[in-house]
């Protein structure tokens, strides 16, 4: 008996964590959030059937699914499958392209066909696009086991990024094993 209760317990924090979790990160990333913006670039919002059920267990709430997808690479499948024509495929892997670079001008996608330099150039600004515009940007310290490292802390709409300051003499003075 005790151990069932224990168990019971346990199996209720366990849920009231995740509950607790699911808020935060629902206040954080809603449009009227921290790093929400209720612009019209923001992303596609995804949904999911909450585990939550009712007495005739029926689940009837949505909550936000932050891994959602449009599964485009399964679309682009299917019609290879089903039509193996060239010009569907381009288009589809076009839509997979412009779907990654978010908002880039033409003139960016032009470049995007030409050849492997341009490709790994296209690649680095990539990673800058997706971060999106800096939100805030501050000196900071990141503490860690037996290291203080100075920086600067930048916060986007969907990341933190902390970037370490290397010429200053404590960072210089850090073993490079740690």
């Amino acid at each position: 008996m005790c151990h069932h209760l224990i168990t019971a317990a346990k199996y209720r924090d366990q849920v009231t964590a995740t509950q607790l979790i699911q808020k935060i990160i629902n206040i954080l990333t809603d449009k009227h959030g921290a790093w929400g913006s209720s612009a019209p670039s923001r992303p596609r919002e995804f949904w999911r059937l909450d585990y939550w059920e009712d007495d005739l267990r029926r689940r009837r709430r949505f909550v936000r699914n932050p891994l959602g997808s449009t599964h485009p690479e399964a679309t682009l499948r299917a019609a290879g499958e089903h039509a193996p024509d060239e010009d569907i495929l381009v288009k589809g892997k076009q839509s997979i392209k412009s779907q990654v670079l978010g908002n880039q001008n033409s003139e960016s996608e032009i470049l995007l066909e030409g050849d492997d330099d341009i490709m790994s150039f296209m690649e680095e600004r990539e990673v800058e696009n997706l971060t999106g515009p800096v939100s805030l940007s501050t000196p900071a310290q990141l503490v860690a086991p037996s290291v203080v490292v100075k920086g600067t802390l930048s916060i986007t709409l969907s990341e933190l990024y902390f970037e370490v300051d290397e010429e200053d003499p404590s960072f210089k003075k850090i073993d490079p094993k740690v």
